[in-house]
């Protein structure tokens, strides 16, 4: 399994369960939204830069290992992981931070401002966000 998916399907599955605790289990994750926020912003850096990367990477394979034979030309390295499971796993991901972030301002653990704050370091709609507070 490619890193990017590795890292990016636990913590979906850990940003799910947590978006599905009980409101005095989910205070404990709200004390470190910090870091959840944070990791969830690594793993959009390491989708959105997944490209560039493996270019990086196709690219010194090419320098390191030119053609010799060209009846045999070696193979590159192909990507692990495609352009729509890339665009699938951001949208997941997007999903259960969303998850999270509503309970906890629905819950009343994160203020507008903190909600707002988050949202805006992820990029993600505050309004949004917002509306599911009366759901």
């Amino acid at each position: 399994m490619p890193y990017v998916e590795d890292i990016t399907e636990t913590l979906i599955s850990t940003l799910t369960h947590t978006g599905g605790l009980r409101a005095h289990q989910l205070a404990g994750h709200a004390a470190n939204l910090e870091f959840w926020v944070g990791e969830v912003k690594h793993a959009f850096d390491v989708i959105d830069g997944y490209g560039e990367r493996f270019k990086k990477l196709q690219d010194a394979e090419r320098i390191a290992n030119p053609v010799v034979d060209l009846f045999r030309p070696s193979k590159l390295l192909r990507p692990g992981i495609s352009d729509h499971e890339l665009k699938e796993l951001r949208r997941r991901l997007i999903d259960s931070v969303s998850l999270v972030l509503s309970r906890c301002y629905k819950e009343g653990l994160v203020s507008e401002i903190e909600l707002d704050k988050y949202g805006e370091r992820l990029d993600l709609d505050n309004r949004e966000l917002k509306r599911k507070k009366g759901s």
